[in-house]
């Protein structure tokens, strides 16, 4: 999908590139969350919340990079801040916090570099069973409010004491 802005049909905003967003202000609304007001290229404002990039030590005036994750069927676009240190694509070691054992498969929470929990379940065909207190080698398939969403390839199962 495409997006154009109000007035200014011939500049479009495509979903899935990543466009560099001018970071105006963070505006409490009433609702009481905070939001950052980031502006594109072409002048428009966008709206996304503060807290899930609090810890990403943005400041007003940055350039930011953001993926335009969705746009929806009334023009609104869902940004998604480059995180500052996972890429969706890449491997990366997790720490294990809980492994737990459900039909045909394992379900296991690790911790991001900023200590978020992120739950995902694994094949129980795998060769190593993992451990708390163990750390494992994930691939980050996507990033959605600063939280990656990991996968476990078989070829990937990297397990270190």
């Amino acid at each position: 999908m495409e997006f154009s802005g109000y007035y200014n049909s011939g500049k479009l905003l495509k979903e899935g590139n990543c466009y560099s967003f001018k970071y105006i202000k963070c505006v409490t609304l009433d609702d009481n969350n905070q939001y950052m007001i980031l502006e594109d290229q072409f002048g428009m404002r966008h709206f996304i919340e503060y807290e899930p990039y609090k810890d990403y030590n943005l400041a007003i005036s940055d350039n930011i990079m953001c993926l335009v994750a969705k746009i929806n069927c009334t023009g609104r676009l869902y940004l998604e801040p480059e995180h500052p240190l996972y890429k969706a694509g890449n491997c990366y070691q997790f720490n294990i916090i809980t492994v737990k054992e459900l039909p045909n498969e394992w379900e296991i929470t690790v911790i991001d570099c900023f200590e978020n929990k992120i739950t995902f379940n694994t094949d129980s065909r795998i060769s190593v069973i993992p451990q708390a207190g163990d750390s494992i080698m994930a691939r980050v398939e996507s990033i959605k409010k600063g939280i990656p969403n990991l996968v476990i390839d078989k070829e990937l199962m990297h397990i270190q004491a």
